[in-house]
């Protein structure tokens, strides 16, 4: 749990105990006053927590405010590639109009938008399905030409008391990776 405004204020590193967790909310205080806030540095400073590295490791960045570059030495366009390159996916809780804002980090890194807004309850009720719902499957083309030609691609999952199946297309182009809009995956069970 790590709070920030122009600089970073605390990083409490981690915990299994969710009491400890409240009290360090409990503990936050959150400012109104409209001063630039710097992100960047407390994403950073993730990097130093000391992280699974089989774990599915996520980052919630709660902000109502843009970021303010000139305080960091790290430019925005590397948070992207610090967090990606770790395993770390960032989802934002913050307003509509700062998604374009953080779109980078966001969308870079696999994450989602919550609204800053919502009920908090129903925030943690979504980022709790986002992180116990979500699978990621990788597969290596036997053919790794890039060759403009669609592959055919079949996912099956068992787990033990439900199962299926689907199967869609992605295309090699000469230059990109770009799937067929009408594939998805969708949770089994």
């Amino acid at each position: 749990f790590i709070t920030y405004s122009d600089l970073v204020l605390s990083v409490n590193g981690k915990t299994s105990d969710a009491s400890e967790f409240r009290s360090w909310v409990k503990s936050t205080q959150i400012d109104d006053w409209g001063f630039d806030e710097n992100p960047i540095d407390a994403l950073r400073e993730v990097l130093s927590l000391d992280l699974r590295s089989d774990a599915d490791k996520i980052v919630v960045l709660a902000t109502d405010e843009t970021y303010s570059p000139w305080m960091t030495e790290t430019a925005f366009s590397d948070v992207t590639d610090l967090m990606a390159s770790n395993g770390i996916r960032v989802h934002a809780v913050t307003t509509e109009d700062l998604q374009g804002d953080y779109g980078a980090w966001v969308f870079g890194t696999g994450g989602r938008f919550f609204d800053i807004t919502a009920p908090f309850g129903d925030v943690l009720d979504d980022l709790s399905d986002e992180i116990t719902n979500r699978y990621q499957v990788r597969c290596d083309t036997p053919r790794p030409e890039r060759d403009n030609t669609y592959r055919t691609v079949t996912v099956e999952v068992n787990t033990g008391t439900a199962s299926g199946a689907d199967t869609g297309e992605y295309f090699i182009g000469g230059g990109a990776l770009r799937f067929d809009p009408t594939y998805a995956v969708s949770k089994v069970g």
